[in-house]
């Protein structure tokens, strides 16, 4: 989406240097874990992104790792208007880590974007949590 491509590009031009590298996930992923993204940084070699691909095939953009170096491609995509990760993904050198072939789950990239899936969520991950609509907060951390 426009603000994830956006930010991405902001992050990456504004807050790293030229050898740096950021993982970029999204608080709707509430059981991403630190080791995951440990585990991805760790795969960059010459690559300036690395992204999980989930057990059903889906590539994770929003849980990748990207270099500076990605920015100007970014930015390229934005000013032509095409704001799909995905494809940003395509235009840099990419490495894919298929999480079937590591020890890492696919629920550690869950997406939660509706109370209905912060419902289920608890009714898999915490057993006898309650949600309350009518609360501001998000409720229970995970």
């Amino acid at each position: 989406t426009f603000p994830s491509l956006r930010g991405l590009h902001k992050i990456l031009w504004v807050k790293f240097s030229a050898e740096q590298r950021g993982i970029r996930f999204f608080c709707d992923k509430p059981l991403f874990e630190t080791a995951l993204g440990t585990y991805l940084a760790d795969r960059t070699g010459d690559f300036d992104a690395v992204a999980p691909i989930t057990r059903d095939g889906r590539i994770q953009p929003l849980c990748a790792v990207y270099a500076k170096s990605c920015a100007e491609i970014l930015l390229r995509q934005i000013q032509k208007g095409n704001y799909r990760l995905t494809a940003a993904l395509r235009a840099i050198r990419t490495v894919y880590i298929p999480l079937s072939q590591t020890a890492f789950p696919d629920r550690l990239l869950t997406n939660i974007n509706t109370p209905a899936d912060y419902r289920r969520l608890l009714q898999l991950y915490a057993p006898g949590a309650s949600f309350d609509e009518s609360e501001k907060t998000a409720g229970p951390a995970l």
